[in-house]
C-alpha cells in the first residue's frame, strides 16, 4: 500500500500532466511537488521523468517540466527581420540571374544542335527535341 504523501505525490504529478496538455505550466504546483519530495532533485527528477514519458505534451511544457523554469522568448527585432529579408532577396535574385544565365545557353545552343543533328537523320533528331 502507497503512504498518503506518495498518493499526493502521485495526484500533483497527475495535475501536471492534465494542466500541461491544456498547454498551462503551474509553477506553484511545480514548487508544491519540490516540498512534496523533500529534495528538489528528486521533484527535478520526477518531472523529467513526466516530460519524456509524455510526448503528447506541448514542446514549450515539457521543456518547463525538464528545465523547472520557463524560457523565455523574446521577439525579434525589425532589424534582425529586415536582415533576413534582405538575405533572402539577394538569394532570389542570383537564383534568378542562373535561372536566366542557363535559359540564355540553352536558346544559344538549340539551333546548333538542330542543325548537326538534321545533318544525321532529321527523323530521328525531331524526336529527340520532342523529348
Amino acid at each position: 500500500m502507497t503512504s498518503p504523501l506518495e498518493r499526493l505525490i502521485t495526484d500533483v504529478s497527475e495535475a501536471l500532466i492534465l494542466l500541461g496538455r491544456q498547454g498551462q505550466c503551474d509553477q506553484t504546483l511545480l514548487g508544491q511537488l519540490d516540498v512534496l519530495c523533500s529534495h528538489p532533485e528528486r521533484a527535478r527528477a520526477l518531472a523529467r521523468d513526466l516530460a519524456k514519458k509524455h510526448p503528447e505534451l506541448p514542446e514549450d511544457v515539457r521543456d518547463w517540466m525538464e528545465r523547472g523554469r520557463i524560457r523565455a522568448v523574446r521577439p525579434a527585432s525589425e532589424s534582425a527581420i529586415e536582415a533576413a529579408a534582405s538575405n533572402a532577396d539577394e538569394s532570389i535574385g542570383l537564383a534568378l540571374q542562373a535561372a536566366r544565365r542557363a535559359r540564355a545557353m540553352r536558346d544559344n545552343l538549340h539551333e546548333p544542335l538542330l542543325a548537326n543533328l538534321g545533318r544525321v537523320n532529321n527523323q530521328w533528331a525531331m524526336s529527340i527535341l520532342d523529348l
